[in-house]
């Protein structure tokens, strides 16, 4: 079984007087840089995007300092919430030599370990001048990072540490998880490699590619047999919703308690037809590829957005019945609130 971490007495004491430094302004970049200002643990909170990027306005919007590469060895925390691709560029090429010029032992928190044990980054942040390495990764989109910590929830996530430099790297861990909210739902303690294997996993396998694949063969499965794409679409992609609120709130045998007798049978005796033995040996070679670094090589040897770009015309009527479908339905809503 995991372990679930809480905020001990004094961590919170490892970020006083600190000035912190997000890389990067995205999903998770945006949501980080907003809760630990919001949090009030921080000296100083500054924000830093890759030139021409199209961050950079909206970050100076929401109020930060936007800093410039020269300012990259002046903080006491990097926040590294860059893409996976660049970290090695940005950590290794541009941040590593002024860390060095400053004499400063910066500490780094990424939020997926990624980078650190697929490319030489990792050893090199095990050595001067970094000072602690941690991980602390939301197990949820930054948008929902961010609407959680104001509403006061929080999301779960996972803290694991890299580089124990300083002696107190897991209490920096559970210190930043709580400054970001994260430990109103819960952090569980987990390896760097764990986080990478689970993480790439669930995306490959379940959360992007197993959903989307199971939704467009029924999709299509249904339209070929003479049934129209809105009907497909309502049943199969915008029912998805529901069933994910009811799994997340009760659990599967709670989805299974709150759903007709007919869909509780399906769930019993079609489920596991539909995913079946040799969906789960496919599920082991997936991860396999994942454990042996297959995938991460292969991930490496390619432009994924290339590869997205190629994508855009195979969509087709899912996602065109998808666009109609969507608007009819907010439209409607819109009008009658």
């Amino acid at each position: 079984m995991g372990t679930w971490l809480e905020p001990q007495d004094g961590d919170l004491d490892v970020l006083e007087g600190k000035q912190a430094l997000v890389l990067g302004y995205g999903n998770q970049g945006r949501a980080f840089a907003l809760n630990l200002r919001d949090s009030g643990l921080f000296e100083n909170v500054r924000v830093w995007v890759r030139p021409g990027g199209p961050s950079y306005s909206r970050a100076e919007s929401d109020g930060f300092e936007v800093v410039d590469e020269t300012d990259l060895g002046t903080s006491d925390l990097l926040l590294c919430l860059l893409p996976d691709a660049v970290h090695e560029e940005v950590l290794g090429r541009l941040v590593e030599p002024r860390l060095r010029a400053s004499g400063r032992r910066a500490g780094l928190c990424v939020a997926h370990g990624f980078s650190l044990v697929s490319s030489s980054l990792g050893e090199r942040v095990r050595r001067a001048p970094w000072g602690d390495v941690v991980l602390v990764a939301p197990v949820a989109p930054g948008e929902e990072v961010r609407s959680a910590f104001l509403e006061g929830r929080g999301v779960p996530a996972y803290v694991g540490v890299w580089r124990d430099e300083s002696g107190e790297a897991l209490r920096l861990a559970r210190a930043l998880g709580h400054a970001l909210g994260f430990s109103r739902a819960g952090m569980l303690k987990a390896s760097i490699r764990d986080e990478v294997v689970v993480d790439l996993f669930g995306e490959q396998a379940v959360v992007c590619g197993g959903v989307e694949w199971l939704v467009r063969r029924a999709f299509d499965t249904l339209v070929q047999a003479g049934y129209s794409p809105e009907m497909a679409f309502l049943e199969c992609v915008h029912q998805l919703k529901y069933l994910a609120e009811l799994v997340h709130r009760n659990g599967l045998e709670g989805m299974r308690d709150r759903v007709s007798e007919v869909a509780y049978y399906g769930a019993l005796t079609r489920g596991p037809r539909v995913i079946d033995s040799q969906v789960a040996r496919t599920m082991a070679e997936i991860l396999d590829e994942i454990e042996s670094g297959a995938f991460q090589k292969e991930l490496q040897s390619i432009e994924v957005r290339e590869l997205s770009t190629r994508r855009e015309g195979e969509d087709g009527l899912i996602e065109r019945t998808g666009r109609e479908v969507r608007e009819r339905i907010f439209r409607g809503n819109r009008h009658h609130v």
